[in-house]
């Protein structure tokens, strides 16, 4: 009946976005963690757009993709991976404080790192002036001092790197992140670390099966 016919187009059109997200998902042989969560969020909007007579199925399948992956921003590991690509970076986090958590870890990484190199850095420096000797640097203290002045003058610290990496232009869908932090990384060289450790996380269990 054509009533029964117009049902099931719906209910296909309703599923589409599902399959169209099936397949972007089996494209490559890895899925990277930071690509699922804005293709979810993708999913939900074209799910929003549809004005179908069963309404009841459209909630459902927005219930179950809440219920699934609403709660994400709350995790440890898939905010920073977002964050870190640069084709997204903040700009699909829902939550403001949510956003400030995850600046605020990279951050603290960032300068987790930032005491190793420096401690290695005072360590390994050549001591100058007649009050050093090899084992005592009575100006190791004003180099450390002198090391951070520099960095907040020169915006390097590690939020001033965040923020500009932030608001540096986002990469376009089609392009390759980690070419494009090969290509940037010696403008943010502490995020550049971070980076080619978190966005190689799979987004998936198995390899993906090209269709």
């Amino acid at each position: 009946a054509t009533p029964d016919i117009r049902c099931l187009h719906e209910i296909c059109s309703l599923l589409r976005p599902f399959e169209v997200l099936t397949k972007e998902l089996s494209t490559d042989k890895t899925v990277m963690s930071s690509k699922v969560i804005p293709l979810i969020l993708g999913t939900r909007n074209e799910l929003e757009k549809k004005i179908p007579n069963v309404i009841r199925l459209k909630l459902k399948l927005i219930e179950e993709l809440d219920y699934r992956f609403g709660a994400y921003e709350q995790t440890s590991l898939l905010p920073i991976c977002i964050m870190l690509d640069p084709r997204f970076k903040d700009i699909h986090f829902k939550n403001s404080l949510a956003n400030s958590k995850t600046q605020e870890s990279i951050v603290q990484m960032m300068n987790n790192d930032n005491d190793i190199v420096e401690n290695e850095t005072l360590s390994t420096a050549e001591p100058d002036g007649s009050n050093t000797d090899k084992h005592c640097d009575l100006w190791g203290h004003h180099k450390s001092l002198e090391k951070k002045q520099n960095d907040r003058a020169c915006n390097n610290t590690p939020r001033g790197e965040l923020n500009s990496y932030l608001h540096y232009k986002i990469l376009k869908l089609d392009l390759d992140p980690l070419i494009e932090w090969e290509n940037t990384k010696t403008i943010f060289p502490k995020l550049y670390k971070l980076a080619m450790k978190y966005l190689v996380v799979p987004g998936t269990s198995v390899p993906s099966l090209p269709f």
